[in-house]
């Protein structure tokens, strides 16, 4: 079986605010704040057939703002976290709109 940067580095990020934070350029508070509100919306929809392969909504997350701190190509994330290049170009893609939607109706109801 072969690991990706989520089941090694991620755990052990988590264990150092610090390291966390240069990693993904948020607190270990935020990102769990962040996944809180987004979760959700990260799941298959309700008529997806489930697959011991998919993508949690917290990886999902990971990858997504490991490309928005760094601005790496889509290849490092396709290589450092084993998933296919489209696939992560997806989930990116996917995130980051559920992001600015999330972000864009709490700010529009204040």
């Amino acid at each position: 079986m072969t690991h990706s940067m989520f089941e090694t580095l991620y755990p052990k990020l988590r264990q150092h605010e610090k390291k966390f934070f240069n990693y993904f350029r948020m607190s270990v508070k935020s990102f769990d704040d962040l996944l809180l509100l987004i979760g959700e919306d990260l799941l298959p929809r309700a008529n997806y057939v489930p697959r011991e392969d998919v993508v949690s909504p917290e990886q999902k997350l990971v990858i997504t703002l490991r490309y928005l701190a760094t601005g790496c190509y889509f290849a490092d994330l396709h290589y450092a976290y084993r998933l296919g290049k489209s696939t992560v170009i997806d989930i990116v893609q996917k995130t980051v709109y559920v992001i600015w939607n999330k972000c864009w109706s709490m700010w529009e109801e204040q």
